[in-house]
């Protein structure tokens, strides 16, 4: 169920990027239907999507927020969401029911330091020294902040929901793509 998140949740970021450097709000809407697919394969695309919004609001990119286009887009997700949470809520809500025997029987609890530190093993010590550079870099870029802030709120709902480790990967090739900017940019490897 990783793999549609593994190219959605990039493709919602990268609608969002074109958005915040001037491209047309309207394509609020297709960030909608990549964000609607990629819920029906696993719905930890819903605290990806609520971490994306928190970061960009936490910027001065806020004002994308504020447009009908956005609203439609979410309306959109939402619509394409909606036939799974029907199935769960009528049959129970068997996703819930999963999630708690996994919490009971199979998830190693990790401490926020040690749920980080599986985010550098399980995307390679080497690779993870590139999103953390793009991560800083971000932060320390204000067009590019409602990046840095999305990965700090999507890491600490996965600590506080004691989420797997392999739950925030959807997300990774982002913050590489950063790296890649960030390498590129200041010159790091020369």
């Amino acid at each position: 169920t990783d793999t549609p998140g593994l190219f959605f949740w990039p493709l919602v970021a990268w609608f969002v990027a074109r958005i915040a450097n001037g491209a047309s709000p309207r394509l609020w809407l297709w960030a909608g239907v990549a964000f609607g697919l990629s819920a029906e394969s696993k719905y930890t695309v819903l605290f990806y999507g609520i971490a994306l919004v928190a970061g960009i609001a936490l910027t001065p990119w806020r004002r994308i927020l504020r447009t009908r286009w956005f609203a439609a887009g979410a309306a959109i997700a939402l619509v394409l969401t909606l036939p799974s949470f029907m199935w769960q809520a009528v049959h129970g809500w068997p996703f819930l029911q999963m999630i708690a025997n996994q919490q009971r029987t199979e998830v190693i609890e990790h401490s926020p330091l040690g749920y980080v530190v599986q985010q550098v093993l399980i995307t390679n010590p080497i690779l993870a020294a590139i999103w953390i550079f793009g991560l800083a870099y971000a932060f320390a870029r204000p067009t590019l902040r409602w990046i840095g802030w999305t990965y700090v709120i999507l890491i600490a709902f996965m600590i506080a929901g004691h989420a797997r480790n392999y739950y925030p990967g959807d997300a990774y090739s982002l913050f590489v793509a950063v790296g890649a900017l960030a390498v590129e940019q200041t010159g790091a490897l020369k």
